[in-house]
């Protein structure tokens, strides 16, 4: 297994010599026959995403794909798996939990005098019209309106995804805060109505931070604009707009790699494998012979699960004896089918039985 285990491979770590469950990591480098690796950031652990030195071989393992033998003797700490991790940390599911990220001074500085245009938007009445240059975002919809006055147009006929997408020059922690601004003063209101609303938010939260920027580069041209609101406010809507999939000052994003990420991800492809190159080791087999998985977590429910080319596991590869006091072996449970392993293996245990063995 040593030749399987190099920098930028992922590996289950057992962290220190009293533990009992191993967990993901990324290995750094190796010295003097002791690894450095970093722990992966989706455990459940204090050491969640942080660098451990002087790791030796003995509390290491690989995925140990086809080796049912040694995976029923190694037991897993739970942890988030990749593709949890990466609906977890999606933009769509941070803006989601706008509840957690309340809206601060400077939020509420931006969009406090804006309020009554706010909330006609987010009221989205077919009688409020709004001009264009009072809120640029409805120029998105202007085609929607031909029988309208010119520079002016009803929001009732919005676009909201189209709307919705454009966010550059802004984190998602500023999105997320201007979610929970609308949110809180418009409780009420129509949520689709809202997200033109918390477009037309996010053009002012930029007019408020760079206003003096944009005022100081208006060319001649741009002098002509009647009131210099107007032109920020068109000129913090060009920014949403020509910023958005790029990073915060508008460069393109360079294509980096996660790295844990991969390690990890590739592991659990390993570990999980349920197809019949990977044999009986496949079936459920990991920490059979010596205790449920942590906290009875069942991790076998992932992406994997979908593969076509699936075996279907026997009785036999999930059978589980336990030894009693007089040292002779009674069948506990056969397990069929494989879904029903957690519930089984808790089951033993709090009937107190000893430790579980392979027949």
């Amino acid at each position: 297994m040593a030749d399987r285990l190099v920098p930028g491979r992922g590996a289950l770590i057992k962290m220190t010599p009293k533990d009992k469950f191993f967990y993901p990591a990324c290995l750094i480098s190796k010295s003097k026959e002791k690894w450095t690796v970093k722990m992966w950031r989706g455990i459940k652990h204090e050491n969640t995403g942080k660098i451990l030195k002087g790791i030796p071989p003995s509390r290491m393992v690989d995925g140990l794909w086809q080796d049912a033998k040694r995976r029923r003797k190694t037991v897993l700490g739970k942890f988030a798996r990749c593709h949890e991790v990466y609906e977890k940390e999606s933009a769509e599911n941070y803006l989601e939990d706008w509840k957690q990220h309340p809206f601060d001074t400077e939020i509420a500085r931006a969009l406090k005098p804006h309020y009554q245009v706010l909330e006609q938007l987010a009221q989205a009445q077919q009688s409020a019209e709004i001009p264009i240059s009072d809120a640029p975002v409805l120029s998105l919809f202007q085609s929607n309106s031909q029988q309208k006055p010119e520079g002016q147009v009803s929001d009732s006929k919005a676009k909201v995804p189209a709307a919705a997408y454009f966010c550059g020059g802004l984190t998602l922690d500023d999105q997320a805060r201007i979610l929970n601004w609308i949110y809180t003063k418009f409780p009420d209101f129509n949520p689709v109505h809202l997200e033109v609303a918390a477009a037309h938010a996010r053009t002012l939260l930029v007019a408020y931070r760079y206003q003096d920027e944009f005022l100081e580069n208006q060319s001649q041209t741009d002098q002509e604009t009647p009131l210099d609101q107007h032109y920020v406010l068109q000129k913090a809507w060009q920014r949403l707009v020509e910023f958005t999939g790029k990073t915060v000052d508008g460069k393109s994003k360079p294509r980096a790699a996660d790295v844990d990420y991969e390690a990890v991800n590739i592991l659990e492809e390993i570990m999980f494998d349920r197809t019949h190159e990977a044999g009986i080791a496949g079936n459920c087999q990991w920490g059979l012979d010596v205790a449920p998985l942590e906290d009875d977590w069942f991790p076998y429910n992932g992406p994997e699960s979908q593969h076509n080319n699936l075996r279907d596991g026997t009785e036999s590869d999930t059978t589980i004896f336990v030894m009693e006091q007089n040292q002779n072996l009674r069948l506990v449970q056969t397990i069929t089918p494989m879904f029903k392993l957690k519930q089984q293996l808790t089951l033993a245990m709090r009937k107190g039985l000893p430790d579980l063995v392979q027949d």
